[in-house]
């Protein structure tokens, strides 16, 4: 029997599902019968190593929705001192060269335009395969719902979805796409991003724990080096989940171009992956070597003065075996009573062998006392008395400061050995990108002969609703890297409510800074670009006639213009910048 699927109920407008939308924060307040689990951030990927995250992800957003005052609190609530993964500042006004934005992590730019939804009902007891326009679809198992008790959903559903697959979308939504890896910003390109909620008579519901849907995300991206991501609200970061499969349409076979093409990805893959743990490898020989050339001495300790009223030991050691205190004289060990208080009968035993070694700290040692079968243990430590103290004080004093120098030494020359390293590895990573790219556009031919297909699936399963996004982590445009003043017409420098987007056309992501002046302002002259960024409501930017005649001077003031047309679609504003939608 075919599910029965209402599609005339009453539709929510894209505002009134934002207005009501706070993701993650409403699912740490349910009871544990609702199933929900917040996983911690995770990045991993069969090919990342180390810090250079090498491939596209997807991400998995969990969502959940509240009131329009719940809401309100929430975007009041300024988030943490640190996001591990996504950068994002937080605060309206602009202070000093840093522009910071509301609370809200998710914030659409333009007041009225953004990404609409598409609003279908399901029969809750048959589940289905919801279709869209665009060729993407939902499957849903039978009876995979609960509400926010855990308790499960009967009768009709009604799902919320929408698409996000280029520049525009991304912008006006408000999603931020940068990503953050052991302190190095990366940018999203994106194979394709969806959204996903889930309302029974105007409230949210959710997945039944351990029921999943089934995404297939139509998309021209035909690589197969994307990841998926969820967009975690809460934690304000994205979460790796998995690697995304690709698969082409049904009843179509994959031509011979296309398997070469994907044969050719993954060979990048496996050499960039045996790159990185060569250089790995060598750099870990190399930290070796550094520590061979700068011998440190084992760091000395701080002599103490004896106290007469404590029990002390004279013990003779091997200076090979104790060289910290081969250079000390006179050294006397009290006895620790932390732990066991000392026998003063010790003192009348003729010992058989008296013997010492180090304990757990640097600075405290072991006498072992023999007699026979009997055996006395004492946790002590190196005093000195009168004189003794301040010679071995002026020792120690010479000591540090060889210590503390020949240690800097080796510490600026193993930082040297990363630093060298950590180029190489972001070189093996461009190389890859670039191959990547160039077979892409190898693709992008094809399809314009009709070698291949027009579409192929990202397909994944998720179990929480949410933003999920099928994306690779990439390095930002290379080519020039300017001192980028944004000003507006007039020459002003211009106060921006949202951060700065830089266009790229030839690549489909939104590069994000996030200050104004941006002295590290990185893009590619060889390629079509433009700016967009936000004041006072207003959008200002920076076309790709006016970009193309900057000059890539190490300062470089970009005069932005204020967009005038009103758009009243997405569609309006893709056609007035020229970007054509990857999906129709």
């Amino acid at each position: 029997m075919k599910p029965k699927i209402n599609t005339d109920r009453p539709q929510l407008t894209s505002e009134e599902i934002l207005a009501r939308r706070n993701f993650d924060g409403l699912l740490q307040q349910l009871p544990a019968a609702s199933g929900q689990v917040i996983q911690k951030p995770f990045w991993k990927t069969g090919w990342f190593i180390g810090s250079i995250a090498t491939v596209a992800v997807l991400a998995v957003g969990t969502w959940a929705y509240v009131s329009t005052q719940e809401n309100a609190k929430q975007e009041n609530t300024k988030p943490t001192a640190q996001h591990p993964t996504v950068r994002q500042p937080d605060s309206v006004a602009q202070t000093g060269s840093f522009m910071k934005t509301s609370g809200a992590f998710i914030q659409p730019p333009l007041a009225g335009l953004n990404i609409p939804f598409t609003n279908r009902s399901l029969r809750v007891s048959q589940g289905g395969v919801l279709k869209f326009a665009t060729g993407s679809q939902l499957k849903f198992p039978k009876n995979a719902f609960v509400d926010a008790s855990g308790k499960a959903v009967s009768g009709q559903v009604d799902i919320r979805f929408r698409e996000m697959h280029d520049a525009v979308d991304f912008f006006l939504s408000g999603i931020p796409m940068t990503y953050d890896s052991a302190g190095t910003k990366y940018q999203f390109e994106s194979a394709g991003m969806v959204e996903v909620a889930a309302f029974q008579n105007g409230k949210v519901v959710y997945l039944k724990p351990g029921e999943k849907v089934e995404v297939e995300l139509a998309s021209p991206q035909t690589g197969k080096n994307y990841n998926v991501y969820r967009l975690d609200t809460a934690a304000r970061n994205w979460i790796y989940l998995d690697k995304d499969n690709v698969k082409s349409p049904p009843d179509e076979d994959v031509v011979p171009a296309e398997q070469e093409t994907n044969a050719a990805f993954q060979k990048i893959e496996q050499a960039q992956k045996a790159k990185e743990e060569q250089l790995q490898q060598q750099q870990q020989e190399a930290i070796k070597q550094v520590a061979l050339k700068n011998p440190v001495s084992e760091k000395p300790i701080e002599p103490r003065r004896s106290d007469k009223t404590k029990n002390r030991f004279t013990v003779k050691f091997d200076a090979h075996e104790f060289p910290e205190m081969a250079t000390y004289r006179d050294v006397l060990f009290e006895v620790d009573e932390t732990r066991e208080a000392f026998d003063k009968n010790n003192y009348n035993i003729t010992w058989d062998a008296v013997r010492l070694s180090k304990g757990e700290r640097s600075d405290r040692y072991i006498i072992t006392l023999t007699k026979g079968i009997k055996t006395v243990r004492l946790d002590v430590y190196p005093v000195f008395a009168g004189k003794s103290y301040d010679e071995a004080k002026k020792v120690f004093d010479e000591k540090m400061v060889q210590y503390t120098t020949t240690l800097s030494m080796r510490e600026q020359a193993e930082l040297a050995e990363r630093k060298r390293f950590e180029t190489l590895m972001s070189e093996n990573l461009t190389e890859a990108n670039e191959a990547r790219k160039k077979l892409e556009q190898q693709m992008k031919n094809q399809l314009i002969n009709g070698l291949v297909e027009k579409f192929v699936m990202h397909t994944f399963s998720i179990s929480q609703f949410g933003i999920f996004n099928c994306d690779r982590a990439d390095q930002y445009p290379r080519g020039a890297m300017v001192n980028a003043l944004i000003q507006n017409e007039d020459g002003d420098m211009l106060v921006c409510n949202t951060q700065i987007y830089l266009v790229d056309y030839e690549r489909n992501a939104l590069f994000t800074y996030y200050r104004n002046p941006e002295p590290r302002f990185q893009f590619n002259p060889k390629s079509r670009n433009l700016i967009w960024t936000v004041s006072n409501g207003v959008l200002y930017t920076l076309k790709e006639t006016a970009f193309a005649a900057l000059p890539a001077n190490e300062n470089c003031p970009m005069r932005l213009e204020a967009v005038t047309q009103k758009f009243n679609s997405v569609e309006e504003m893709r056609t007035y910048f020229g970007i054509v939608s990857p999906v129709q």
